[in-house]
């Protein structure tokens, strides 16, 4: 990290960002000066479609690396900087319950294709035995939104000791339980693929009625 540095510079495999830093925006990892994760953050968001930005700004947020309000101040901080008024919009759209890049990523597209929002982490049923945790939920619709990355099935310590074909058949079990739940019309489930491309995605939700 170059405090003192005036401008960028470039070489064939770094890039180094200029920009003036507070005291309170170093932090000090392992002995080593860094720049402080809400400053990065926003610093980062600022080069970034909403894409982009989600993913880092929703991860931040749900691991614990900085709150909202830290976001704002070190956005606050920045006054007339290139990029300011994309990175305020991802910073206002973020959202701490998305649990992974794909849930973040598809969030995103969602808004890009002008779908409704979806509430996230939905409890089903809200009170009761537990049946399950849905990824997006659409109450008006009766629409229930999962994204299917493949570590659930893939990773031992997620398997929690089944085989990949169990996590399958226990997967299929709790959608047929969720579907049976009043007000819930139906299922949608989409992967890495459909949320990087969004169009698969938003063409599988608009199907099941979401608009």
């Amino acid at each position: 990290m170059a405090r003192q540095r005036a401008r960028d510079k470039v070489t064939g495999s770094v890039h180094q960002h200029a920009a003036p830093l507070g005291d309170g925006e170093i932090d000090t990892v392992d002995g080593l000066p860094v720049v402080g994760a809400a400053r990065a953050a926003i610093d980062s968001v600022r080069r970034h479609d909403l894409r982009g930005a989600t993913v880092v700004l929703d991860h931040g947020l749900h691991v614990g690396a900085y709150d909202r309000a830290a976001l704002e101040a070190a956005l606050a901080a920045r006054p007339g900087v290139p990029g300011r008024r994309r990175a305020a919009v991802a910073v206002a759209f973020a959202d701490e319950r998305s649990e992974s890049p794909g849930e973040s990523l598809s969030r995103a597209g969602m808004r890009a294709a002008g779908l409704a929002g979806p509430e996230l982490q939905a409890r089903f049923p809200v009170t009761g035995p537990l049946v399950g945790f849905a990824d997006f939920w659409w109450p008006q619709f009766g629409v229930i939104g999962e994204f299917d990355g493949e570590v659930k099935y893939r990773d031992e310590r997620m398997r929690a000791g089944r085989s990949p074909e169990q996590v399958v058949i226990d997967e299929k079990r709790r959608e047929d339980d969720l579907r049976a739940l009043p007000g819930v019309r139906t299922v949608v489930r989409w992967t890495w693929g459909d949320a990087l491309r969004a169009e698969p995605m938003v063409r599988a939700l608009a199907r099941a009625g979401v608009r």
